[in-house]
């Protein structure tokens, strides 16, 4: 047995779900756009898909929802259930989720009281079957995961050997095609994630006071708000900037971001956890602008000094994740999996390009000049103006 785990609805977990709901037990309306925003669970024995459930989060709750958990007639009785419902846990758990809920069938209740869950509410109908809802609150005690790897074209979870924190600004605020590509691979990254959405949890434009260049970043009027991000961008092994194409480049709530950390180039005083980290920079559009958007981004990892810096950009051809094809869909899965296993295969042990050392050594040069106190002084204070390299 194994399990995978998918960001669309694929064709082995519609059939089952077809077989189970609707041919069986007499749904019509079987899919939905919660579909769109789930994730998807296949449980298959030597490539036979047998049982599929979806899982998502509804936003700022830490609680996660089970749903159309399904196995076909010929597996049933034989624990498989059991078994998808406990990878769907450690899921959850791997996410950060405290509990699960779920919309049982009143005829299924006892089946998830077995696991743990208990009810609460009041019993609804639902196309004329009668419903409750269920709750588990979930330790965080790690456990063993039966999942899989079968192959780059069906999986989203990749095996892990070290856990990561990654940490994600999304370029918007609402939760579109960029917001779940960028979500995506963090997942099959794993580890812990933190995220920002901008300008929701950073709002201020930079006002030029060059207090930051020549005296210190603490100096910054908005220093205090964006203290959060940065230190949750020192904490991270992996940093994903997010950004849809706006005219052909990233959203001015991203460039207003990244202009506060001006004094974080390595011309001035770049942060030395910088160069043994990975970053990401991704953009979606509904038709072209992908590089130049990229290339926004990706400047500021570079002269922040980050040590290898990704780029994915992809052409959705649509203003909504709903309505992106399902065969695009699982071109970006794909991809993004080929992506994943890059940035771990790296996770550790990842060194600056040449280029960065070069120019690294420029602004060396540069500091033994002492054109700027401020930053001459950080310099040497690192011992960067002697022997000593970030790296």
């Amino acid at each position: 047995m194994n399990v995978t785990i998918h960001d669309t609805l694929t064709e082995e977990a519609r059939e089952i779900r077809k077989k189970v709901f609707i041919d069986e037990q007499g749904f019509q309306d079987e899919y939905d756009e919660t579909d769109n925003r789930s994730v998807h669970f296949v449980l298959s024995d030597n490539g036979l898909p047998v049982a599929t459930c979806r899982v998502f989060r509804e936003h700022n709750m830490d609680a996660y929802t089970l749903g159309r958990l399904a196995v076909i007639r010929e597996y049933r009785g034989k624990n498989i259930g059991s078994l998808l419902m406990q990878e769907a846990e450690k899921y959850v758990k791997s996410q950060g989720g405290t509990a699960i809920i779920l919309h049982s069938q009143c005829r299924a209740s006892g089946f998830y009281e077995k696991l743990g869950f208990v009810k609460f509410g009041d019993i609804e109908d639902d196309q004329g079957c009668p419903h409750i809802w269920m709750k588990k609150e979930l330790s965080m005690k790690k456990e063993t995961s039966i999942i899989k790897e079968t192959s780059i074209i069906k999986e989203t979870s990749i095996k892990k050997e070290t856990s990561m924190k990654i940490t994600i600004i999304h370029g918007q605020s609402h939760q579109g095609s960029t917001c779940h590509i960028a979500r995506s691979l963090a997942r099959k990254l794993g580890g812990e994630v933190t995220e920002f959405f901008l300008p929701r949890d950073f709002c201020e434009f930079c006002v030029g006071c060059t207090a930051c260049f020549a005296v210190s970043e603490t100096k910054c009027p908005h220093y205090a708000r964006l203290s959060p991000i940065t230190q949750a961008l020192d904490d991270a092994d992996v940093i994903i900037l997010a950004s849809p194409v706006y005219v052909y480049h990233a959203t001015g709530a991203m460039k207003a971001f990244l202009d506060h950390y001006g004094w974080r180039w390595m011309v001035h005083r770049p942060e030395p956890k910088m160069f043994s980290k990975q970053a990401v920079c991704i953009s979606t559009a509904a038709g072209a602008g992908m590089k130049s958007t990229n290339r926004d981004m990706a400047d500021s990892t570079f002269f922040w000094g980050v040590a290898k810096t990704y780029r994915y950009g992809a052409a959705v051809m649509e203003t909504s994740w709903k309505r992106v094809s399902r065969k695009k869909k699982h071109k970006i899965d794909r991809q993004l999996a080929l992506l994943a296993r890059k940035i771990q295969k790296n996770h550790g042990h990842v060194r600056p390009s040449l280029k960065t050392k070069l120019f690294f050594h420029a602004m060396r040069l540069m500091q033994r000049c002492g054109w700027n106190p401020a930053d001459t002084d950080y310099w040497k204070a690192q011992g960067w103006s002697g022997k000593k390299r970030p790296w």
